[in-house]
């Protein structure tokens, strides 16, 4: 099996479509068939499956989950499918737009039969024909309609970069140094004290040229991130001298030029620079930081408006003044975050209609001490927006504070029903190593709660991204992939999660290792236990936090794993071995080692 030599980009998928409620009991059928079939092929089985998860190579995790309990009463019964899935294979910088379509022609090609059954059940599924060849278009037209794809508000990988049939091959190579190791210990002689000399041992005896595989990166770590930094630094400079001072340093060059013409000019200098910082900080920070470069840029924008109000006081009752604001605002609507495709251009030219504004007072302003004058504006707009932010700061604390203290938490009760619904949820676990969860909570009312918890959902999708994307989220080495999904109109959130071991454990790590991130999403949805500023206590109310998550698990129909043998930390281990032959003088030597005997780093 081949080993690429550069990463491959994974991605997530969620369909939900809405079950026909006569058809509801012969879709349980179905997915049950699916449900034994599946267990088997994962078991090792020769099993001949409706749906052979095994030959599709794009697919790490797949499940099906039906809801149908009390959460389905104003939607009606709703079928998930959700899939971890693979690009291009060695292809790093694959858009989502080429790797979706390509999946679910995967799917198509090798499940149609399991599909058609499936999908049968669901509404806005007819297909006119037993034809397979109709089928497979009628399903692949089906399940790439992006009215039936819900966009994922969080996804992590526990082993960024690596294709499943890369996992399969590096599992493999392990083995394969692990017999040459035990062969080569029955020679007294042998290990070497030296590390590099066991690795040339190892890859004579394998008789082959690894290549090379790239470490996960650390984005803001290391001597390149602060040089990095410090050109944004440079550029913000750049764009704030430009549009408090721009004018008149174009007045003093060029003094005999037209004034309409100084306009367009300083309002292209403006806008040019704010792009050139803008794209900058698309370089520096990953896709995630999409709202960090945005409110940088944004920032910028507002302080350059405010400055630019104060430089123009004297010409705040003239009608040229009130139209330069009036685009402004409207070009900064177009700017916002969540229309990001346009806040590229939308900020260029927020902040070269605030030139504009600048520039009404610029050309004909004494120059004796513009300099000064300029840096007093500026402050004086720095301290009017830190004010600004400090107040809805104080206000959004106040207001936290007050649902913390008034939101009921939940309370555990037991009924026969309850017993029988966790006793369904929990009908496949530890069937084998890894396990899966799958819970739908339910999202607190109101506009403060549905903003923050959008806000919490991009911090922990910015941290999962650049931070933990070495086998741990927070502090817990057991997650393969997990993501929060908000369903039925924001007003569900959906978790789906793969992991090492035991549901009590997994619950276990969530209380003692990374208890602040999950305590500031699930604070935002109904029954989790009290929180302390959104960050605090929450989890840490073991009992209440167990029962609770027992009532909002919801049964996972089924479930596929395509390595459900292995560990995120043999996953890793596995590539660090690969590594560490490959190029060993990128892994230190303890480290390797560590690797290869499973030693916790």
């Amino acid at each position: 099996m081949d080993l690429p030599s550069s990463p491959t980009r994974q991605f997530s998928l969620t369909i939900i479509v809405r079950v026909r409620r006569e058809r509801l009991n012969r879709l349980r059928d179905e997915l049950d068939k699916v449900r034994c079939e599946t267990i088997k092929l994962m078991d090792g089985e020769a099993v001949t499956a409706s749906m052979p998860f095994a030959a599709m190579k794009t697919i790490h995790y797949a499940r099906w989950v039906l809801i149908d309990h009390q959460r389905a009463f104003m939607t009606g019964p709703q079928l998930v499918l959700s899939t971890n899935y693979d690009g291009p294979v060695g292809d790093e910088h694959c858009s989502e737009s080429t790797a979706l379509p390509r999946h679910i022609d995967e799917m198509v090609e090798h499940g149609y039969v399991a599909l058609h059954r499936i999908y049968g059940c669901c509404e806005g599924y007819n297909p006119d024909s037993e034809d397979p060849q109709t089928i497979k278009k009628r399903l692949r037209d089906y399940l790439k309609d992006t009215s039936h794809h819900y966009q994922t508000s969080t996804f992590y990988i526990g082993a960024p970069g690596r294709s499943r049939d890369q996992i399969f091959a590096e599992a493999d190579l392990r083995r394969r140094v692990e017999r040459v190791i035990d062969d080569k210990q029955k020679d007294p002689n042998w290990p070497p004290k030296d590390s590099l000399a066991i690795r040339r041992d190892i890859l004579g005896a394998l008789g082959e040229t690894l290549p090379s595989f790239p470490p996960q990166p650390s984005v803001f770590e290391g001597t390149a991130w602060n040089l990095k930094l410090l050109g944004a630094v440079v550029l913000l400079l750049t764009a704030i001298a430009v549009i408090t001072n721009g004018n008149y340093l174009l007045g003093q060059a060029w003094p005999e030029l037209p004034w309409r013409l100084a306009k367009f000019l300083m309002t292209a200098m403006a806008g040019l620079v704010v792009f050139i910082l803008y794209r900058y900080l698309q370089w520096i920070i990953p896709e995630p930081g999409r709202l960090i470069r945005s409110v940088l840029v944004g920032a910028l924008v507002i302080i350059g408006i405010i400055g630019s109000m104060l430089a123009s006081w004297d010409l705040l009752a003239t009608f040229d003044w009130q139209i330069h604001l009036i685009i402004a605002a409207a070009a900064f609507l177009a700017a916002s975050p969540w229309k990001s495709w346009k806040v590229a251009f939308g900020a260029g030219v927020f902040v070269g209609l605030a030139a504009l504004i600048v520039a009404s007072p610029g050309l004909t302003r004494p120059t004796v001490a513009v300099w000064s004058y300029a840096f007093v504006v500026l402050v004086l707009a720095i301290a009017l927006f830190a004010v600004g932010v400090g107040i809805l700061y104080k206000y959004a604390k106040k207001h936290l504070h007050h649902l913390e203290a008034t939101d009921p938490p939940f309370e555990p009760y037991h009924t026969k029903a309850g017993f029988l619904y966790a006793e369904r949820t929990s009908m496949d676990e530890n069937r084998f190593y890894q396990n899966q969860l799958s819970n739908i909570s339910v999202v607190k009312s109101g506009a403060f709660r549905a903003l923050l918890l959008r806000g919490v959902f991009y911090a922990l999708q910015l941290l999962a991204s650049t931070v933990y994307n070495k086998g741990k989220l927070g502090q817990i080495p057991t997650i393969h992939f997990a993501r929060w999904v908000l369903i039925n109109d924001g007003s569900d959130a959906l978790f789906l999660s793969n992991f090492d071991s035991s549901w009590q454990s997994y619950l276990g790590d969530f209380i003692d290792k990374a208890s602040t991130g999950l305590t500031a999403v699930w604070s935002n949805t109904v029954g989790y236990p009290r929180t302390h500023n959104l960050l605090s206590a929450g989890s840490e109310d073991a009992d209440r936090f167990k029962a609770w998550a027992r009532h909002v698990q919801v049964p996972t129909h089924v479930w596929y794993s395509a390595y459900p043998g292995l560990s995120i930390r043999n996953i890793n281990d596995n590539t660090i071995i690969r590594r560490g032959l490959a190029a060993p003088d990128q892994v230190p030597g303890p480290q390797w080692l560590d690797a290869l005997h499973g030693r916790q780093s």
